[in-house]
């Protein structure tokens, strides 16, 4: 998902945007693990709406596009928020190996896969989502061929990249100071946008590029574990699961606060280092990476 040193970054934007589209289209027709592929398309979508952030000020059709990729991926996100509780369940199960609490997962785990089944029924079956969901990207593939791209350099690109740094820094510091798993999630998604943005730009300096994007990578991972167990907590709350006793369900809360603070702290001294940078001092470095790379293009051209 990045630009190449060959063409113009009009024409990269786009091309980029409709492979990600064909991306998905072909999971939605070709994967038959249907829980990988709701996850693929998914980040297909976060990967566009992160595309069209980056030059939101020089598209007139950002508000109209932002908001058709945001509705598509609700369609499924509460498909995916269950494999998301069932990943986060397993991954507390392989910290805590002792016997004696296997009949806690296993009860847990068996309510969250009946839950998950019947919303399979029907969302999918029933509503045909998929097939739906399919249908509006291949309708949608056509009119980007038509989208208006007209791009004033990088002082757009510099307005997109220091709006998502910014926001991402002031939901950094929310987080830690609320120390709400809202807030902590808001930040993911700051962080996400960033990350894909980065990987756009990828030729710009590829070495930085990338290390870059794979440390606000690690950081998103951390803050999607947070938010997988805050979802696991409020599942069972919400859907009122029995314990095979309250000195299980004390335990087990116990063992998903405990992983959920240690996750926090590496989350938050991953993220010092990720907005570590001045804004004024990154958009200027940047803007003398994008110089270079225009030279590259005109030399190439």
């Amino acid at each position: 998902m990045s630009i190449n040193i060959a063409e113009p970054f009009e024409q990269g934007w786009k091309r980029i945007i409709l492979e990600q589209v064909d991306y998905a289209i072909k999971q939605l027709k070709e994967n038959e693990d249907r829980h990988d592929a709701i996850h693929e398309v998914r980040k297909v979508f976060k990967k566009v709406r992160a595309a069209l952030r980056l030059v939101r000020s020089d598209i007139k059709y950002y508000k109209k596009e932002n908001v058709f990729f945001r509705d598509q991926g609700r369609l499924i996100s509460k498909i995916r928020d269950y494999s998301s509780i069932q990943e986060a369940l397993a991954k507390l199960e392989e910290s805590n190996t002792q016997i004696k609490h296997q009949p806690t997962f296993n009860s847990l785990l068996m309510g969250i896969v009946e839950r998950r089944e019947a919303l399979e029924e029907e969302v999918l079956k029933k509503d045909h989502t998929l097939d739906r969901l399919r249908e509006s990207l291949e309708k949608k593939q056509k009119e980007i061929n038509s989208w208006p791209v007209k791009i004033k350099g990088f002082k757009t690109i510099g307005k997109g990249i220091k709006k998502v740094y910014k926001r991402g820094m002031k939901a950094s510091n929310k987080a830690r100071s609320s120390r709400r798993s809202t807030d902590f999630h808001e930040w993911r998604k700051r962080a996400k946008y960033l990350q894909y943005q980065l990987l756009m730009l990828k030729p710009l300096w590829p070495d930085f590029m990338d290390a870059w994007s794979n440390e606000i990578h690690d950081l998103t991972d951390l803050l999607g574990l947070d938010h997988d167990l805050a979802l696991l907590e409020w599942f069972i709350k919400e859907d009122e699961m029995v314990f095979p006793s309250k000195a299980e369900e004390e335990w087990f809360y116990n063992q998903l606060h405990q992983a959920q603070k240690e996750i926090r702290v590496k989350a938050i001294l991953q993220g010092k280092r990720c907005y570590s940078e001045d804004t004024d001092q990154l958009l200027n470095r940047l803007e003398n990476y994008w110089k270079v790379y225009q030279e590259e293009v005109n030399c190439n051209g």
